[in-house]
């Protein structure tokens, strides 16, 4: 058997892309310690986590996304918007300003392409 390989910190961060602040609320969430989230381990004042452990959280995360996946589209298939409320609200505004930002850019100099003379 091979023996467990320690991850420090920094290193988890680039793997799961992450910040350190993340990995400081996940050391706090009692749903990613549900799922596997490893605890750190202190050596000489530096932060490490279990590889085996990290592998197993990895592979849980991606069993709750792919539950999640085929949970909305079973909704789909019935018909129930995929989005909450608020998720369509924030996707409406998200539409509108760029919208208003794209008639800015076109318009808010008031220089059209034809008015643009190049000095020789």
């Amino acid at each position: 058997m091979i023996p467990d390989e320690f991850v420090p910190d920094p290193r988890v961060c680039r793997e799961f892309n992450i910040t350190p602040m993340t990995i400081w609320r996940w050391d706090r969430d009692p749903a990613k310690a549900q799922m596997g989230w490893p605890p750190p381990v202190r050596i000489n004042k530096r932060k490490f986590r279990s590889r085996k452990q990290l592998e197993q959280f990895k592979n849980n995360l991606l069993q709750v996304a792919l539950e999640a996946r085929g949970q909305q589209a079973a909704a789909q298939r019935c018909g129930i918007p995929s989005a909450s409320p608020w998720h369509r609200m924030r996707r409406q505004k998200l539409s509108v300003s760029a919208a208003r930002k794209s008639s800015k850019k076109s318009g808010a100099s008031g220089l059209s392409p034809e008015k643009l003379v190049v000095a020789p």
